[in-house]
C-alpha cells in the first residue's frame, strides 16, 4: 500500500490533536501550555508507537507530524513556538522505536 494511503487515518488524528484540541481549549493560557506540553506530546508518541507496530518504522511519517503542527503556530500560537514542532518530531520518532525493534526482530 502506498504511503499516502496508510498515512491518511493518522493525518487526520494529527490534524484533530493539533487543530480540534486547541480550539477545544478556548486559547485559555494555562490549558493551552498544558495542551503544547503535555498532552500533544504524549499523544504524537502514542501515534508514533501505533504507527511504528502496525505499519513499519518510517523516518518521514516523524517529518509528516512536525510539518503538520507548523502551521498551527501562525494560527493559534506565537512564533516562538516552533520548538515544538522539533519536540513532537522527537516524540513520534522515539514512539515508532517499538516498531524498529519488531521490524529487526522479524528478520
Amino acid at each position: 500500500m502506498k504511503p499516502i494511503q496508510r498515512w491518511l487515518p493518522y493525518s487526520i488524528i494529527f490534524l484533530m490533536i493539533f487543530y480540534g484540541l486547541p480550539l477545544l481549549t478556548g486559547m485559555n493560557q494555562s490549558v493551552t501550555d498544558l495542551l503544547l506540553q503535555l498532552y500533544t506530546p504524549c499523544l504524537c508518541m502514542i501515534l508514533g508507537v501505533v504507527y511504528g507496530i502496525k505499519e513499519e518504522f518510517n523516518f518521514s511519517f516523524c517529518l509528516l507530524g512536525a510539518i503538520l503542527f507548523l502551521p498551527t503556530i501562525w494560527i493559534f500560537y506565537e512564533v516562538t513556538t516552533w520548538i515544538y514542532a522539533v519536540v513532537y518530531f522527537l516524540m513520534i520518532f522515539i514512539g515508532m522505536l517499538p516498531g524498529l525493534i519488531k521490524e529487526i526482530e522479524e528478520q
